[in-house]
């Protein structure tokens, strides 16, 4: 007598959700990867709004802006208020005292810094984390970090007047 076999047995299915498990657990970590830079990547072209919208209000007022409000550009998707300007996954910050622009990765200890003085752009992140690490690397075209301070390591991005 022959049996028509018209089911999976509990080791195949066992079989296929250990195989759907382990490619998750690959595809995670990189589907993460791929948000972040894509956000930081938005952050930078944001940021470079940013200071040139500053620099347009120094040219005219011969002031520095003291909040976004006075700047001729409109974020996507922020709410202004003095100094800070928050999207779903980035916080904007601009010290008009200091002359420093941030774009902060929301609870993922990544951010990325210019200073209007110096004019340089900087990426750093938390010693030991590795997205943060993997980030910062690729926004600085490969470069490692150049020097650690105070729990952070810290990526030249650009050093250039223009950028």
């Amino acid at each position: 007598m022959t049996r028509n076999k018209k089911a999976f047995t509990l080791i195949e299915v066992l079989v296929v959700v250990l195989i759907i498990g382990i490619l998750a657990a690959i595809a995670l970590p990189q589907y993460q990867l791929a948000v972040a830079k894509a956000r930081m990547s938005e952050g930078l072209l944001v940021l470079k709004s940013i200071k040139q919208a500053t620099d347009r209000y120094q040219l005219i007022t011969d002031k520095v802006a003291p909040s976004f409000e006075y700047l001729d550009i409109t974020l996507p998707n922020c709410n202004k208020t003095f100094t800070t300007c928050s999207s779903n996954s980035v916080d904007y910050t601009i010290t008009p005292s200091g002359g420093v622009m941030k774009a902060s990765l929301k609870g993922r200890d990544i951010m990325l810094e210019r200073n209007t003085g110096n004019n340089i752009l900087w990426c750093q992140y938390k010693t030991g984390n590795s997205l943060g690490e993997k980030v910062c690397t690729h926004l600085a075209g490969g470069a490692p970090a150049t020097h650690f301070n105070g729990g952070y390591s810290y990526h030249v991005i650009s050093n250039q007047a223009g950028n």
